[in-house]
């Protein structure tokens, strides 16, 4: 079982707008997470909040510096993954935008 689990975004223009579905999925899991960004600060947002690592994907040294960072917590039993708040669920995140949305002011037609 990886003590670390890896997300990798493409280094092209769309990755910038786009979080790869695996992050959810890791999210759930009781393991750390490195990822591997291509400019987007959503993601790199998303995986600081819930006590992982982000680091840019075109950035050789950082991600050498980071893997050795993250080897020097396991070694020395500081790499503990985060524990993890519920996530929404589909259900939840249908419920939340129906809210909102008829929360948002009538227009007359």
């Amino acid at each position: 079982m990886a003590d670390v689990l890896l997300v990798i975004q493409h280094c092209n223009p769309i990755s910038r707008y786009t979080i790869p579905s695996k992050t959810y999925e890791y999210l759930l899991l009781d393991r750390h997470i490195l990822g591997l960004t291509y400019h987007n600060p959503e993601l790199d947002d998303l995986l600081h909040r819930h006590g992982h690592r982000a680091v840019p994907v075109n950035d050789v040294e950082r991600i050498s510096a980071e893997i050795e960072r993250i080897y020097d917590d396991w070694v020395s039993g500081r790499l503990v993954a985060p524990k993890q708040e519920s996530l929404p669920t589909a259900d939840t995140a249908a419920a939340e935008l129906a809210e909102f949305v008829d929360s948002l002011p009538k227009v007359p037609r």
